[in-house]
């Protein structure tokens, strides 16, 4: 298991190697396991879900041309970089349509102002 200051510090570094800057922001969001049942919580039933030390860290700085620089250590491929404007959201996008997706709820919100 690795603690949450490890985390963050390989985030950190691995942010710096590829994007050449130090992030403004780390996160972590924790995974979730149901112990009860599942699809049972919108449908009335017993639940219990629970965080597990699993999830996903995220190093991020901004960008000034608009645009999303992407990449994922699992997948360990070239950095992905999204105009946010032109990305196809209906299409099979595997992990980016994820973060895409989250990145423009966030950005509607006014969280990048």
């Amino acid at each position: 298991m690795i603690d949450d200051a490890r985390r963050a510090e390989q985030a950190r570094t691995r942010h710096r190697v590829l994007f050449g800057i130090d992030p403004e922001a780390i996160t972590f969001a924790p995974g979730r396991v149901n112990l009860i049942g599942e699809h049972t919580d919108y449908n009335g039933g017993n639940v219990l879900p629970m965080a597990i030390d699993m999830g996903t860290m995220c190093a991020a700085s901004r960008r000034t041309d608009g645009r999303y620089g992407l990449h994922s250590r699992q997948v360990n491929g070239p950095i992905a970089t999204v105009d946010p404007a032109t990305f196809d959201r209906t299409a099979a996008n595997g992990w980016l349509g994820y973060v895409v997706g989250a990145l423009a709820i966030a950005e509607a919100r006014g969280w990048f102002t």
